[in-house]
């Protein structure tokens, strides 16, 4: 997933560039909730989205591949930390691939049609990534800090 959204983002990013001199003169710059353009701006404002929005994806992409760096709400321990990271790296991989359906979103609003319903996705996104990943990570830290059963006998049949 993390290779197909670097991918995504690449040519998205250069298809933004590549259109550039084709736009309109003003563009949305800002979205509601609900995912609709609600403020406009001159052409030039695209790289305020651009820039920012691919950096935070690369950047996310790049992070997510380094769950051991990331500040965890418990105790990483040697019995739960395998747990804790791969909880805390799909977090960040889920979360990443909602921001870049959120640039897909502001890409299809740039160029002229209807992207609200993928900013909204992507807002909505994120906030269920960060909801369920947080669960899943207390519960992997909870369930794998556990003592381990003890080894069970099995009696000899007579």
């Amino acid at each position: 997933m993390r290779r197909i959204t670097v991918v995504l983002t690449i040519v998205l990013t250069v298809l933004f560039l590549v259109r550039f001199p084709t736009l309109p003169e003003t563009i949305p710059t800002h979205f509601s909730l609900t995912g609709e353009a609600d403020g406009w701006g001159p052409r030039w404002m695209l790289f305020t989205l651009v820039v920012p929005l691919a950096a935070l994806v690369l950047g996310m992409v790049w992070i997510s591949a380094r769950p051991q760096t990331f500040n965890y709400p418990l105790v990483v321990t040697d019995m739960n930390a395998q747990a804790v990271y791969r909880e805390g790296e799909r977090i960040v991989v889920w979360i990443t691939l909602s921001v870049l359906l959120l640039y897909v979103g502001i890409a299809i609003a740039t160029f002229g049609w209807n992207g609200s319903p993928l900013v909204g996705g992507g807002a909505l996104g994120v906030l269920v990534s960060l909801g369920v990943g947080i669960i899943r990570l207390v519960t992997a830290g909870r369930t794998s800090a556990e003592e381990p059963d003890a080894p069970r006998q099995i009696p000899a049949s007579d």
